[in-house]
């Protein structure tokens, strides 16, 4: 299948044309200029992600309808451009937060939605090599940076990981996964 790419900006326009005009959409799906800038792929080791899964369980001191729904988000990543929409508190925001906190182990993910997580998986890529950082929040983190790719909470059996680095507290994800805090 070949992407169209005037075609989803009219279909895309055609579903909130109420609240963006056609020119609003076009400069939001715009790539152009970023392409022309300077480009990762320049050096050699660019980081793309390829894989996102987390899962856990809603909870609320209240009754609330939602409390005890199970959560369970995976998505594949493609090359170029991806798009999430959703209407507004459906956790567009949370996805990109569980992404930083798996990359970089800085957490901005609100305190309620952090204890709803339990298991956070991230697949990227450094050039060619594929890793996977695995992050187990239940009860004290656990993280780990393996080599290679899984993409199920049923494929890990904790005991018998091969890891490049494991953390066991949050100010150890940036330390010992390569970022200085």
């Amino acid at each position: 299948m070949i992407f169209d790419y005037k075609e989803f900006t009219k279909e895309i326009y055609e579903e909130f044309k109420d609240v963006l005009t056609y020119e609003d959409i076009e400069s939001l799906l715009e790539t152009k200029e970023a392409y022309n800038k300077d480009n990762p792929l320049s050096t050699g080791k660019n980081l793309s992600i390829t894989f996102i899964s987390f899962e856990g369980e809603k909870s609320t001191t209240e009754k609330q309808k939602y409390s005890g729904n199970q959560i369970r988000f995976e998505q594949k990543i493609e090359s170029g451009v991806n798009i999430w929409i959703a209407d507004n508190f459906k956790g567009k925001s949370s996805i990109l937060k569980v992404l930083k906190y798996a990359i970089t182990g800085s957490n901005s993910l609100k305190p309620n939605i952090k204890k709803w997580i339990k298991h956070i998986i991230v697949n990227f890529k450094i050039g060619i090599k594929n890793y996977t950082v695995y992050l187990n929040l239940e009860g004290r983190l656990k993280g780990y940076l393996l080599n290679g790719t899984f993409e199920h909470i049923n494929d890990i059996d904790e005991n018998n990981l091969e890891f490049i680095i494991h953390a066991t507290s949050e100010s150890d994800i940036p330390t010992k996964f390569g970022r200085k805090s």
